[in-house]
Formats: structure tokens, sequence, C-alpha cells
């Protein structure tokens, strides 16, 4: 932390002090500086050289009249930064400590290291947001390509019935607003790729009971320059 940040970590607190690059799209009511944390430090070895991928998380401490940043829309800050262990050293192969604002409730999101083919590796998050009734739910691959961070593949894997217009008897005149889907996202070999295709499967509902789907679709991709694309 202390060699990324070039700040003093506290490892009681568990908490880093950092001041941001203001010119990256940095909020306008965040002080000039926020509370860094570990989101996640995954080891794997990659090619037989040892890696690690160390995700961060940061938000203002104190933002508004409560001392607190949990609003709905308050996303914190998410930093990557990518080592790999070369002639007894560490060296710093891909950083981005300002790579989005992924989350709600002043909480991060659910992020795991995601094998995307033999030779590679990334990241999976998990998101979700609510609104007017509605949760939907979205996944996103973000992997270290060309010695920085990309955002590989995005998607809306779920979506929930709207309270507002699906809750209780439904009126004829709304009943097509009552669709809802759910769905995964599966990986798969490719024997044309080192990295592994993507397969992702929607199931649609129109019954407000969900018993049935009235329709499935499943869409493939494949990994092309620095995403993943429609496969034709």
């Amino acid at each position: 932390m202390e060699l990324i940040y070039k700040r003093p970590y506290d490892p009681v607190d568990g908490l880093l002090r950092w001041r941001p690059n203001q010119a990256r799209s940095y909020p306008n009511n965040w002080p000039d500086e926020i509370d860094v944390d570990v989101l996640l430090d995954a080891a794997y070895v990659e090619s037989g050289v040892p890696k690690h991928l160390l995700v961060t998380w940061a938000k203002p401490r104190m933002q508004y009249a409560d001392d607190k940043y949990n609003c709905h829309s308050c996303a914190p800050l998410i930093g990557l930064v990518l080592f790999s262990r070369q002639d007894d050293s560490w060296n710093v192969d891909a950083s981005d400590l300002q790579f989005g604002y992924y989350g709600e409730w002043g909480r991060p999101p659910d992020i795991s290291l995601q094998p995307l083919g033999s030779t590679h590796h990334g990241l999976i998050e998990h998101l979700s947001f609510g609104a007017q009734g509605t949760v939907e739910e979205s996944v996103v691959l973000i992997a270290p390509n060309g010695g920085e961070f990309v955002k590989m593949f995005d998607a809306a894997i779920a979506e929930s019935w709207s309270e507002d217009f699906c809750s209780g008897n439904v009126r004829a005149d709304l009943i097509d607003d009552c669709v809802a889907y759910d769905g995964d996202l599966d990986f798969v070999p490719n024997l044309q790729s080192d990295y592994y295709g993507l397969l992702l499967t929607k199931r649609v509902y129109r019954s407000l009971s969900k018993n049935a789907p009235v329709g499935t679709t499943v869409t493939r991709y494949r990994f092309k320059g620095s995403r993943y694309l429609p496969q034709n």
C-alpha cells in the first residue's frame, strides 16, 4: 500500500489517507483526502510467474451532516494494482488507483479473482442497484491488458419486478410492464483462443409467479482485442 500510494499505512485502522488526482472525474463534494482500504489481495501463478492482484476501495471520511458516506448512490472509488515476482523482487505490471466508482450505500461491490483462460486472470464484479421498485443485477469483467486495466465485459444478468406496476393484482393495461428476467454467465473453453468464451443465458418472465419463463435467450461472446464481443 505504501509503495503504491506513497503515503503511510496505518495497520491498526487498516486505512491509508490519500490525495487522489482531482482532474480524473473526481466528485466535487469529496474532500481533498480520502480513506483507502484493501478490498481484495489475490495471489495466483500465471505461466509460472507468481502474481498479486490488489483491489482497494476509498471514500470520504466525513461527507454529510451525520458524518457518514452511506447514501443509496454513494459509490466508493475502486483502485487496481497488479504485481508480479521477477528476480526476487515485486514489480508493478499495471496500476490504476482511480479505475472507477462502483457499489452503493458507501460499500464496495462483490469482487473476486476470476480465471479468464489457461494463462489469464482478471476480476469479476457483481453489481446491484435498485430504483423505483426495480432491482437490476449486472456483472463486470476487468483485467490487465497492455499495461493497463480494462473493462472487458459488462452486462445486466437479472432484473426484478417494478413494485410500482407489478405488486398485488396487476391491471390489464399494465401487464406488459410486468417483465422480469434472470440469467447466468458461464465461462467455456475456446480451442481457438487462450481466453475462455462467455455464455450469457437470460430467462424472461411475464408471470408474477415466475414459475416458468416465457422465453430464453443465449448469447455467446468471444475475446477480441481487449473486450468480449458477441459471436456471430
